[in-house]
């Protein structure tokens, strides 16, 4: 074929190019000049098709161009045309040129431009203004060197934006910067009548997840805070908890223990109602409500974002919302070539803070004041009779060991602890995409293991979200995750066999090692926690989570923005828990031995249960920009039904300990039991939204409920919120093209949330109970079904009046910005017993009734600081949150008034005596009030008399001297403080996290000596009161003084504390070998986790206090691959 065939099929298949793409950009005329664009991997093509639209122009550009320019990704709001071009086109190879309507895009060097140059020299001038037209004062304009030119050349820009440089090389090219906006390069002209620069993504550009759709943080009016993949995946944590704890204003994470596979507890700024109610967010998964149970099967590293929604705006997701809502979005495909990546990681684990246990002959020598100061004689003498049940001779075989099986000195801590703990994650994805279909699939295995022998869970989680555009109009998604949760833990409480078992019991004797012996609680109750974690003994529970998204999106062409969406979701959580118990022997020192259990032979509880849920939603969406205007709406249908059931079936007396299957116990000495319960809901909500400018800003939500759980099933719930972006007005113009202030946006929203999470469901019918051995007729026993609760059928929805007022702001480009937020929540219509209404002897528990009112307030303030320096580039994140709960009303009959709780605070502690001290001496106690509980000695606790039944100190102490005491134990003031640096290939990020306003109670072991079942004592307890030690902090010891055991302020301690929580050091190698090998990038780090307490408490550590699992510090070593 000849060179002009060639030549006019170019040609041709050009201007059949060029014909396509001007029919695709001629299908709308748009209105008016600005624009807003975001696309994401998009072609070259769809932008320039969304520009037509818009704006009503037409492109000529050559058809292999188009075909070969890369994937476009750009977010602009509200910008001229030329600010969209040079945003799409900054890191092309094209270049454009505007004449009227017509747009020319062509190869740089393609570019006719008239210089008026020299051979050698020319001298050109220009203006930088940004994407809205506001030029830019001081940016700096950079001559850069090229081969044939070395020398160096640069300028700023003046107050109106112009430059001029004088005698460069014509061939050169200009770098043009400014902080906070997209550094540029272009070719030196003679004419550049401007230079537009856009303004770096920041937090404004920052997309958060709010209700069923997502809005930027500039445009944004509700309450709602958001970490992304980043901040988690720099956690390295195997539970999703730890990785967001103090780092969301107005969350609080709380652990209870630090048991493998142990999820936390979550509440949304405090105590939103009664202390005895449902305190928890509803969860939300890639929009669907979900089970909480499902958090323990989440794996942090398929996660995208968690956003927590904290103000009315959480109207929109209805019956379950009035706590809040904690939404988790996870990781979507995206179009990109694929993406395999590998994480994995070694965690080594030590106990945050052990309990610190005596020697036996100090344990022993404590034992003995305790016995002598409990038989003291009023008189201040001891019996003659009296013999200590420890000689001196004993208690000096406990100290040298002589004698180590009848006087052992056994740390059970330190024999049944292991250290270090070592914990395995490991995590596999590959994630890509195209024009017609995205994917991101994940496979993870978490293998941790516990402190305590015997106690492990292990974590697989397999997910699979595929994402099908169909044709222009039609998407189309799937997601399918599963999970499985296997943890195993000793029979019984060993933590509490471990805090309660004295040392002066062997655990192994010297004479016989294959005998194991403990401590002999009483009623054929024996303990040795060591043994229990290696005997064979099991607690089980496997649990395993599937759920299934069908999405589906309809665009309609002949309303433009308009959409219809639909979701179907199941999802379904099965758990089993087998407890095998083999009932072994347990040796005395005197040889005779004692079953651990209560049976002769082994035995097996058994029980399952189910969680299903299934959702289905069906939405018009309408999302429309028309010049400055944006306009937004959302009319959803949803209806749900959620099942549980669960079944258990015990036997004792197994013929063999060889065989843990249920039907090798006894048939005679069984029990089952069993129940099946559900609800459904159905839901009509509509959503309303409106931006002008990113000026003014207007949301309206309504949501029409039914729930099964009441007979007035419906109910009406709006939400109304507002902003106005001050940043935006004319009059801060110059602020704003400046940099000094780049966001300063007021917000308010009020509105109402039903809640249906009550604590009796179905209140309105009378309850009963089946009692199966409960009569004898006729010397047959019969059973009998007893009412058991009386309903009431007017019960109804709980309301949540909601007001919240915000503050976001930045300013200097990103030098300082941040949030501040007051709210104040009032719930009425809490559903609760009346208090005092029924006699003891009425035989039923009382109906619920729609009594009560709680109100909450508080302030929540998160700042930001983001710099470069050099090579150094850093940001730090401080927050703080404060709330504050009161009970505006509540049923009761309460003779006292230090006890009435309408009109007073939720946050104290509970109701005790107030402590002044410790008596010093007989005529301390004499000169005191009366104390009513026991006789008093010195060293016992002094309380205030603070009122008698006259309401006035009546010189006694007793119930009438009962008030509220100390701070609650939920923290109702907590703060973090996030670091982040780069540096190079480096990366180091630290995170402080405390609370504050909050109490730990010694009620019993370890903070109390020698109590009922748990004969033991610790460090602490050395420093009690006696009468050479007036000046202790622990009261005379005693084996349970009533005195010293009313619960009072003695026993509070301050429990707050700060928190080096998590650092990391990380090193990304990224180089040409390691390409050349097919490898992307290859980073290593280390890291640690709760690394640091400050704190007052030193005995126990203050976030999970006593006789729990221990806190694990984590030391991590991990890699991540990317192929």
């Amino acid at each position: 074929m000849n060179s002009s065939k060639i030549s006019f099929l170019q040609r041709l298949s050009t201007n059949i190019i060029l014909l396509f793409c001007c029919s695709m950009l001629s299908i709308e005329t748009a209105k008016g000049q600005n624009l807003t664009l975001r696309f994401n991997d998009a072609s070259l093509e769809s932008v320039l098709s969304a520009i037509k639209k818009q704006g009503g122009y037409n492109f000529v550009i050559n058809g292999t161009l188009l075909k070969e320019s890369p994937k476009i990704t750009v977010s602009v709001s509200s910008v001229l045309v030329d600010s969209a071009l040079s945003a799409i086109l900054q890191h092309s190879s094209l270049k454009y040129r505007i004449k009227g309507k017509t747009i020319i895009l062509t190869k740089r060097e393609e570019v006719n431009t008239s210089i008026n140059v020299s051979q050698e020299n020319i001298s050109l001038s220009g203006t930088v203004v940004d994407s809205s037209g506001a030029t830019l004062s001081g940016a700096t304009i950079q001559v850069l060197k090229t081969s044939k030119w070395q020398g160096s050349k640069q300028t700023k820009t003046g107050a109106d934006g112009r430059f001029t440089l004088d005698q460069i090389p014509a061939d050169s090219r200009l770098l043009i910067s400014f902080l906070g906006y997209t550094t540029r390069r272009i070719e030196a002209t003679a004419q550049l009548d401007r230079i537009i620069l856009n303004r770096e993504l920041s937090a404004l550009d920052e997309v958060l997840v709010v209700g069923y759709t997502t809005s930027t943080r500039q445009d944004n009016v509700a309450s709602v805070v958001q970490v992304d993949a980043k901040d988690i995946a720099r956690q390295n944590v195997s539970d999703l908890g730890d990785a967001i704890v103090g780092r969301l204003p107005g969350l609080t994470v709380t652990r209870y223990g630090g048991s493998p596979g142990e999820s936390p507890v979550f509440d949304i700024r405090g105590q939103n109602t009664l202390s005895t109610s449902d305190n928890s967010p509803l969860l939300v998964i890639d929009g669907v409500p979900t089970n909480n149970k499902i958090w323990s099967a989440l794996s942090p590293q398929d996660i995208e974002s968690v956003s927590v929604i904290k103000d009315a705006s959480a109207a929109v997701y209805g019956a379950r919302a009035a706590n809040g809502v904690i939404l988790i979005t996870t990781k979507h495909g995206k179009k990109t070539r694929p993406v395999l990546q590998y994480n994995g990681s070694v965690n080594l684990e030590y106990p945050t803070r052990l309990l610190r246990p005596l020697d036996s002959w100090q344990w022993a020598t404590l034992f003995n004041e305790a016995q002598i100061n409990d038989v003291r004689l009023p008189d201040g003498n001891i019996p003659q009779e009296f013999n200590p049940v420890y000689s001196p001779q004993d208690i000096q075989k406990f100290r040298d060991g002589s004698d180590p099986d009848h006087f052992p000195n056994t740390n059970w801590w330190e024999q049944t602890i292991r250290t270090p703990a070592v914990n395995q994650l490991h995590s596999l994805s590959i994630q890509g995409g195209g024009e017609q279909s995205n994917y991101f699939v994940s496979a993870s295995y978490n293998n941790q293991g516990g402190l305590l022998r015997n106690v492990s869970n292990k974590r697989y989680t397999l997910r699979s979200n595929l994402d099908f555009k169909v044709n222009s109009n039609l998407n189309f998604g799937v997601d399918l995750s599963g999970a499985i949760n296997d943890t195993k833990n000793p029979p019984g409480s060993t933590v509490t066999d471990l805090v309660e078992t004295p040392p002066i019991y062997a655990n192994q004797y010297a004479s016989d090692p294959s005998k194991y012996g403990g401590y002999f609680v009483g009623s054929n109750l024996f303990r040795n926690p060591y043994f229990a974690t290696i005997n064979g003994d099991y607690n089980k529970s496997s649990e395993s989570y599937v759920t299934a998204i069908l999405r589906g999106e309809q665009k309609f062409s002949f309303i433009k923005g308009l959409s219809l969406k639909g979701t179907l979701s199941y999802f379904r959580n099965n758990s089993a828990e087998k407890n095998w118990r083999k009932n072994p022997v347990i040796h005395t020192d005197d040889g005779t031995y004692i079953r651990m259990g209560s049976f002769d032979g082994a035995s097996l509880e058994q029980s399952t249960e189910m969680t299903d849920n299934l959702t289905f939603d069906a939405q018009f969406i309408y999302d429309r920009t028309l010049d400055k205007h944006h306009i937004k709406g959302l009319l959803l249908y949803n209806q749900t039904k959620e099942r549980y059931a669960v079944l258990g079936a015990d036997r004792y007396d197994f013929y063999s300990t060889a065989i843990d299957q249920i039907n090798f116990g006894d048939a005679n000495n069984q029990f089952t039991s069993g129940r099946e319960t559900s609800n459904s809901r159905k839901s009509v909500v509509g959503q309303f939204g409106y931006r002008y400018d990113s000026r003014y800003l207007f949301d309206f939500t309504f949501r029409y409920d039914g729930s099964s759980s009441f007979l007035q099933r419906w109910g009406f719930f709006p939400a109304l919120s507002a902003g106005w972006n001050i940043a935006r007005e004319s009059f801060m113009k110059e602020q704003l093209a400046s940099g000094r202030i780049t966001m300063l946006k007021l917000r308010a929203s009020a509105g109402i949330v039903g809640n249906d999470r009550i604590n009796q469901p179905y209140g309105y019918l009378d309850r009963y109970s089946l009692f199966s051995n409960a009569l004898v007729i006729d010397d047959q026993v019969e059973g009998e079904v007893l009412l058991r609760g009386i309903g009431n059928t007017s019960i109804t929805w709980e309301k949540e009046y909601s007001y919240n007022t915000g503050l976001d702001f930045e300013f200097w480009k990103g030098l300082l910005g941040g949030t501040l937020e007051i709210f104040y929540k009032k719930r009425s219509d809490i559903l609760n017993t009346p208090s005092g209404a029924f006699p003891f002897t009425f035989g039923a528990a009382p109906p619920y009734e729609n009594n009560s009112i709680v109100s909450n307030k508080g302030m929540e303030l998160s700042l930001s600081h983001r710099h470069t320096i050099g090579g150094l580039s850093y940001t730090i994140r401080p927050n703080i949150a404060f709330s504050s709960s009161k009970i505006i009303s509540i049923p009761e009959k309460q003779p006292n008034e230090l006890l009435v709780q309408s009109g007073r605070t939720q946050d104290y502690y509970g109701f005790g005596l107030i402590a002044l001290g410790l008596f010093q001496n007989a005529e301390d106690i004499a000169q005191s009030p009366k104390q009513l509980f026991g006789n008093l000695q010195p060293g016992d606790i002094k309380y205030a008399d603070i009122s008698g039944p006259d309401g006035k100190p009546d010189n006694v102490v007793d119930q009438w001297d009962r008030t509220r005491i100390g701070k609650p134990s939920l923290p109702r003031l907590q703060y973090g403080l996030g670091a982040d640096f780069n540096f190079q290939s480096f990366d180091f990020s630290l995170f402080f996290q405390g609370v504050s306003r909050t109490n730990l109670y010694y009620s019993s072991s370890p903070g109390v000596a020698f109590t009922p079942f748990a004969n033991t004592a610790y460090e602490h307890h050395l420093d009690r009161w006696t009468p050479d030690n007036t000046d202790g902090t622990y009261p005379r010891l005693s084996f349970g003084s009533a005195n010293n055991t009313q619960q009072s302020t003695y026993w509070l301690h301050d429990a707050s504390y700060l928190r080096l929580k998590s650092a990391m050091l990380g090193y990304q190698f990224n180089n040409k070998i390691l390409q050349k090998a097919g490898f992307n990038s290859i980073r290593c780090y280390v890291a640690g986790y709760n690394l640091l307490t400050f704190d007052k408490v030193d005995i126990v550590d203050p976030e999970i206090g006593g006789g729990t699992y221990p806190l694990p510090k984590t030391f991590t070593f991990g890699m991540e691959v990317k192929f």
